[in-house]
């Protein structure tokens, strides 16, 4: 990771405990939690009607429960109200802070009522993937140095955990540089230092190396794999 330090969240930390106000924080939660019931009623913004609209939103009720966890997230770190939060679409697609005009910078990963959110005073991705029944790794998205961990760990206990994780390590960078799916996957290495800690080499960056953390946690009964890159500043 950059110098920024990492927080890992949960619901009881957005609706009692204490949020962060320095560094980044990735906030995992299961939007058909009981406890966000309330949370997720707020009254969402012009912006946030706008951008459900978008064929990129998914699912509108999802989409707009995200955007109001995300809204809530960022009011508790900077100590406002919820409602006067609002967040949009950067021109690449990126969700920023519109109000309150702060140097923060935020990230997204969903999957069904599953998300990751992130929130960080330097430019972040996130990505989250569930961990359900094993399926067989996307082998064209893996680079040359890879592959044999992989697929060695595929073949002997069927597991797809090394693959999600080099995966949602790749989604994050991509998404914290501003770029998405629009680079190769593949021209990307990811090597693991710790079970957490894993380092990005692309050789089309400036520097060619970035950190970045994964997390193996449960969001209620479901296992995830969450991987989150901070951009150094």
């Amino acid at each position: 990771m950059s110098d920024v330090a990492l927080t890992w969240l949960g619901v009881d930390d957005l609706t009692g405990g204490e949020i962060p106000r320095e560094g980044a924080s990735v906030l995992l939660i299961d939007l058909a939690d009981a406890r966000l019931r309330q949370l997720i009623h707020l009254p969402p913004s012009v912006r946030d009607v706008q951008d459900a609209a978008k064929p990129i939103a998914g699912p509108r009720d999802h989409f707009l429960a995200r955007r109001a966890m995300l809204r809530h997230l960022v009011a508790r770190r900077v100590g406002m109200t919820a409602s006067n939060v609002v967040i949009g679409h950067a021109e690449d697609g990126r969700p920023q802070l519109v109000t309150p005009e702060t140097p923060l910078h935020v990230s997204v990963s969903a999957r069904g009522t599953l998300a990751a959110l992130a929130i960080s005073t330097l430019p972040v991705g996130v990505d989250l993937e569930p961990i359900g029944d094993p399926r067989e790794p996307v082998w064209d998205v893996l680079h040359a140095r890879e592959r044999g961990g992989v697929e060695a760990m595929w073949k002997r206990e069927g597991a797809d955990w090394p693959f999600l994780s080099i995966w949602t390590a790749k989604e994050a960078y991509l998404k914290a540089i501003g770029l998405g799916l629009k680079r190769e996957p593949a021209r990307l290495h990811v090597s693991y230092e710790t079970h957490e800690i894993f380092i990005i080499h692309d050789p089309e960056a400036q520097p060619h190396q970035y950190a970045g953390a994964t997390c193996r946690a449960a969001i209620g009964d479901t296992g995830i794999i969450c991987s989150v890159v901070v951009l150094p500043g």
